[in-house]
């Protein structure tokens, strides 16, 4: 469900980056579902703007988010499609979909009062197998550029991460930074993060520390850190008040 919330920010960084393809790089990627993002169809429903459609009219899996808007706000530019040159997942241990016990691990995390996120774990498991990503097993930080080089230059690299930096000490969480803005020096470069007000990167916003996740969009403007928190949202993506 979080690709519905991703959608909106990727398609904005893909905007800011010219326009063209980017290539997704999953940092903590587990089972590399996120990277389907273009794959998937969207509904978002809001008392601003009715039904909003994007994606694919008929993908294998389709998700709903509720959008509420903040006060005088139209809310995100949300295209009909999204242009993907580049997929790669990395993660210290990638799940293989095709391995039943690994896919059986999976579907053991979905609590079992959800039947629904379990069928949308089925219907991204076979859209991923479809369109594979390319999987690299390594360190977030360490290995962040040789993951990065697996997509072409020619191609913006918009890095995602999901919950990912919730258990990283503060100096992980800052090394990560620094390998971005390395990383960024070198190429263009965005991050899309949803991640717990805890991570920090919106320390000037207090008024986000509600428990909810932020969904913040983070370039680099002269080899300086620019981040904008886009949205507070549900963890599992039902939810999106988006506030820029």
């Amino acid at each position: 469900g979080r690709a519905a919330l991703f959608y909106p920010a990727v398609a904005l960084a893909a905007r800011q980056a010219g326009g063209g393809p980017v290539g997704l790089l999953e940092v903590g990627s587990c089972a590399a579902l996120l990277l389907g993002i273009d794959l998937y169809s969207y509904r978002y429903q809001s008392e601003q703007a009715g039904q909003i459609a994007a994606g694919p009219g008929r993908a294998a899996l389709g998700l709903h988010c509720a959008l509420r808007l903040a006060p005088g706000l139209k809310g995100p530019t949300i295209p009909k499609r999204l242009q993907v040159a580049a997929r790669v997942g990395l993660d210290h241990d990638p799940v293989d979909l095709d391995d039943e016990d690994e896919y059986a691990w999976l579907e053991a995390c979905v609590w079992p009062d959800q039947p629904d996120r379990l069928r949308q774990l089925g219907a991204a498991a076979t859209v991923r197998r479809k369109k594979p990503p390319i999987l690299v097993k390594g360190d977030p930080v360490g290995d962040l550029s040789v993951a990065a080089g697996r997509i072409q230059e020619d191609f913006p690299v918009v890095v995602l991460t999901s919950d990912a930096l919730r258990l990283f000490s503060a100096e992980r969480v800052t090394s990560f930074r620094v390998a971005l803005a390395e990383l960024a020096a070198a190429r263009t470069t965005y991050w899309v993060s949803l991640e717990d007000y805890s991570v920090g990167l919106v320390p000037e916003r207090p008024e986000l520390d509600t428990g909810q996740a932020i969904l913040a969009c983070t370039r680099w403007v002269d080899g300086r850190e620019q981040t904008t928190a886009l949205a507070q949202t549900s963890w599992h993506g039902e939810r999106m008040h988006w506030l820029t």
